[in-house]
């Protein structure tokens, strides 16, 4: 096969994983009153949360250990950078040193999401959700191009019952965010919807 048959097999390839969801696939009318375009754009290129089970009927989605490193890495390089700015007595560096502490800090800040069989409901951080209001839990695929490599970013979505969604999270572990998907799918006893997959 030739470099540029190879080049053309893989556009095609790439061109078909980013055509946009037909909901009609999934014969649901809520379906098709839900967004399916990203609701967090960007996303990272390895797994920043997986799902804990505390036991039989409680999940916890935590920030995982790449997470804590990655926002520790950043946190650390940005008080360096910082104190580098107070010796040099030069604010732009001090400045720069703020910003990249701030984000490593809220990238290893410890969060978490609690999924509870015994109350059925979410606690999540914008108040809790009842089991009965989800409809179904979306997947979605992004294609997030950088300035060194692009990537696939995916994103799983609680679906409520109006079609409005609440985003849980959004990483670059496809095997694992369907497999919790399907953990949660059984817990609170919804549908899921991959658009992933084709």
């Amino acid at each position: 096969m030739s470099l540029l048959q190879t080049l053309k097999d893989a556009a095609e390839k790439l061109m078909k994983q980013m055509a946009p969801i037909d909901p009609r696939q999934f014969e649901d009318p809520v379906a098709m009153q839900t967004a399916w375009t990203p609701a967090k754009s960007g996303g990272a290129s390895f797994g920043t949360h997986r799902l804990v089970e505390v036991d039989s009927t409680r999940f916890v989605m935590k920030k995982s250990l790449w997470s804590f490193l990655f926002g520790g890495l950043f946190l650390a390089v940005g008080i360096g950078v910082f104190i580098g700015g107070i010796v040099k007595s030069f604010w732009p560096m001090m400045l720069f040193g703020t910003v990249f502490a701030a984000v490593g800090g809220w990238v290893a800040y410890p969060t978490s999401l609690v999924f509870d069989g015994n109350t059925r409901q979410v606690a999540h951080r914008k108040g809790p959700i009842s089991f009965s209001a989800i409809h179904a839990i979306q997947l979605l695929k992004e294609y997030v191009r950088g300035d060194k490599k692009s990537y696939w970013s995916y994103e799983l979505n609680l679906v409520m019952k109006d079609g409005q969604r609440v985003n849980i999270v959004d990483h670059g572990n496809l095997p694992l965010i369907q497999k919790e998907a399907k953990t949660l799918q059984q817990l609170i006893g919804c549908k899921v919807w991959d658009g992933t997959v084709g």
